[in-house]
């Protein structure tokens, strides 16, 4: 089973203690990025709501994408949801079984499972990220919306944690990046080499609302904003 990286949580309204993550790639072909054409939602007995627009998925389908986004500029960090909603990703719910798994492993290696309760119901906010055509791999052809139990035992109790799926690159050479790095110098060229980017970006808590309200909030922001006005034109009067 494929498995994603971990992250610190975020338990509102402050961070806990962690050390520095780096932020996500700016994928230097992001010009040429595409949406992928189909989500398949493979975690087992759950429901998924689009809560804009009431589309409703379960275990098993296979969909078009609602709305893909620009993710390069997302960080890999708890409270980046609020970045994520920023830039158009959506606000979904997840019904989900009471009881998730968790892998435990005793100091003599031992694995076993411990089954953990959780609430059936989490918020999620979701970005189906716009995938750069270099990238390889089942997670550059699908967004495979998967292998959750890990981050629901993560977000529950007023938490917030973030499962990504991260993407492959081909080692075929790309002449922009090696322009990139020629004129930037040895410092981009470390920061470039340490990022990485991701098919999806999920990020998932127990609380009902914490996503609904900032999505209220940026909506309402939005509409705040003063519209451009046309400037009148003054018609000349005939002598």
């Amino acid at each position: 089973m494929k498995r994603f990286p971990a992250v610190c949580l975020l338990s509102l309204p402050i961070l806990s203690a962690c050390g520095p993550l780096p932020p996500l790639a700016i994928d230097t072909g992001a010009g040429a990025a595409r949406a992928l054409n189909t989500v398949d939602l493979r975690q087992p007995n759950v429901t998924l709501t689009f809560l804009s627009t009431g589309k409703t998925h379960r275990t098993g389908d296979t969909f078009p994408p609602p709305k893909t986004i620009d993710c390069s500029r997302l960080r890999f960090v708890p409270d980046a949801f609020k970045d994520a909603i920023e830039a158009g990703a959506l606000v979904v719910q997840l019904q989900t079984p009471p009881e998730v798994k968790k892998k435990v492993v005793d100091k003599d290696g031992k694995e076993t499972i411990e089954i953990v309760k959780i609430k059936p119901t989490y918020r999620g906010v979701l970005a189906l990220c716009k995938v750069s055509p270099r990238a390889t791999g089942a997670e550059s052809r699908s967004y495979h919306i998967r292998d959750l139990d890990e981050y629901l035992i993560k977000g529950k109790d007023n938490l917030v944690s973030l499962a990504v799926a991260p993407l492959s690159q081909s080692n075929q050479a790309d002449p922009f990046q090696e322009l990139l790095n020629i004129s930037m110098g040895p410092s981009f060229q470390a920061i470039s080499a340490g990022r990485s980017s991701y098919s999806w970006m999920l990020w998932l808590t127990d609380n009902p609302i914490i996503f609904t309200d900032y999505e209220a909030e940026v909506a309402r922001r939005k509409a705040s904003k003063p519209r451009p006005t046309t400037p009148a034109v003054s018609t000349p009067r005939t002598p």
